[in-house]
């Protein structure tokens, strides 16, 4: 489904719950043509394995929040009316240059237009379907496929994919216990405090530079795959705000990179980082993201080898 707009395969019902739609042409024709046919019959759940078309704009991609839930929460009234008939979807995978060098269509031209624009963005916004009871993620995020042949939506990384899948069906479907199928997610960042070091003591130097730690829920996971993990290539980035003493407007604010700092004196469902802003008088931490791009590396695993997918917290 990679190569269609999540509005195509929406119901008009679906359509009408989310406000917005960049792409509303042929609106509802997949769901006419394909889906709507097969609503009698007894479904167990559903897999859903599509968002790239969606990505060619920041605006787009942030639109799949509401398109995905609603196509979600109108498949289960369909379908069998259970509010939580299971619902599992593939994260889209990490995509290494633009659009226009994995052409979608023979013969498509690389314009600005054809390029994918949002596809961070578009990540962060499947991950909101979390939210609804009943859905799960299948995290790829760690299995780019640079120099694959055959286009970009057809990544070689299947059985991987599948195989993270199937744990997901058999926790939702077949409520297999005590089965990890989740990888880590944030739920909280607090600011440590300063430590002398990484640049010294001088001037500003307490301000500049930041330690913090976030917390994780594990999901069942006993901790975090540090050994394997390079630190120096991670994809942790601090928003720095540089903030004016007298009335709070922001000066300026950058995305820092981060080091992954080591595991001694953190916690088993934690973890700290640490940056040091090179601007402005007393730059404070104001957010934290994770895998943002379109091909991040780097990335971190729990001790079952299911990866952490891109966030972003304050």
């Amino acid at each position: 489904m990679a190569g269609t707009a999540i509005e195509q395969w929406m119901s008009t019902d679906a359509m009408a719950a989310c406000p917005n739609h960049t792409q509303p042409q042929k609106a509802s024709l997949l769901w006419n043509a394909m889906v709507s046919p097969f609503t009698p019959m007894v479904t167990a759940g559903f897999l859903w394995w599509q968002g790239e078309s969606n990505a060619l704009t920041v605006a787009n991609a942030h639109e799949y929040s509401c398109n995905q839930k609603a196509l979600i929460q109108d498949l289960r009234r369909k379908f069998s009316a259970t509010p939580q008939l299971p619902f599992i979807f593939v994260q889209s995978f990490p995509l290494f240059g633009d659009l226009s060098r994995f052409q979608p269509y023979p013969g498509l031209p690389s314009t600005p237009a054809n390029t994918m624009q949002g596809l961070s963005e578009l990540r962060l916004s499947q991950a909101e379907s979390l939210s609804l009871p009943g859905v799960a993620m299948v995290c790829t995020i760690d299995l780019g496929d640079v120099g694959c042949p055959f286009t970009w939506q057809h990544n070689r990384a299947k059985k991987p994919c599948a195989h993270r899948a199937a744990l997901a069906a058999r926790a939702l479907i077949y409520h297999e216990k005590d089965l990890v199928f989740r990888g880590p997610e944030p739920t909280s960042v607090r600011v440590l405090g300063t430590r002398c070091g990484h640049g010294g003591c001088g001037p500003n130097q307490g301000e500049r530079y930041r330690e913090l730690e976030i917390a994780f829920e594990m999901f069942g996971s006993s901790g975090f795959q540090r050994a394997a993990v390079p630190i120096s290539v991670l994809s942790f980035e601090i928003l720095f705000v540089d903030a004016a003493a007298s009335d709070g407007a922001v000066n300026a604010s950058f995305w820092i990179p981060a080091t992954l700092l080591p595991a001694a004196e953190s916690a088993a469902d934690a973890i700290r980082i640490g940056a040091a802003a090179w601007f402005g008088e007393r730059p404070q931490p104001r957010s934290v993201r994770y895998a943002h791009g379109d091909f991040p590396t780097g990335i971190m695993h729990n001790a079952e080898g299911l990866p952490m997918g891109p966030f972003i917290i304050d």
